[in-house]
């Protein structure tokens, strides 16, 4: 939520946004600044639920945007496509996790947006420990650390 937040007030110190379990908590009005966009959420998220609201792990007085809206509201700004190209990655961790990748190509001149979707994947790192009775299960299919230092390689600040 941190990092949607200074890639909104701070567009000129952020090259691109990673955020894991965490959306957008401003209104998605005040996204004009185009960022690369990754995302990873999952499906059975407590604490911030994939359709928004509350859920039973939720903060008392807090309320959460979905991960559509959220990704939605970067979609429009960056200029991407608004089909993904949706592909469903190898169970190999046989963990009780599907991992979904949904990437919404840019357009020329724009920015792209790439959601991990974890079905059954609850508050948690993809490929870190778990603690499973707290925050749901984590996937072992793919490891977020990995694919935010790739992204981040990719989309790197130009300060001309």
């Amino acid at each position: 939520m941190m990092a949607y937040r200074m890639a909104v007030e701070a567009p000129d110190l952020i090259a691109a946004v990673a955020a894991v379990a965490g959306t957008l908590d401003i209104d998605p009005a005040l996204v004009k600044t185009p960022k690369p966009v990754l995302h990873f959420h999952g499906t059975e998220d407590e604490f911030v639920p994939w359709n928004g609201g509350k859920g039973p792990k939720t903060s008392p007085g807090n309320e959460h945007r979905s991960v559509p809206e959220t990704i939605a509201a970067w979609v429009r700004v960056d200029g991407a496509g608004p089909q993904p190209e949706t592909v469903a990655l190898p169970d190999k961790a046989k963990d009780g996790t599907v991992v979904i990748r949904h990437r919404y190509a840019p357009k020329p001149g724009g920015s792209e947006v790439v959601l991990y979707e974890i079905r059954g994947g609850g508050h948690t790192w993809p490929g870190r420990g778990r603690a499973e009775r707290l925050l749901g299960k984590a996937t072992a299919n793919i490891d977020a650390n990995d694919i935010i230092w790739e992204f981040f390689s990719r989309h790197a600040l130009n300060k001309g």
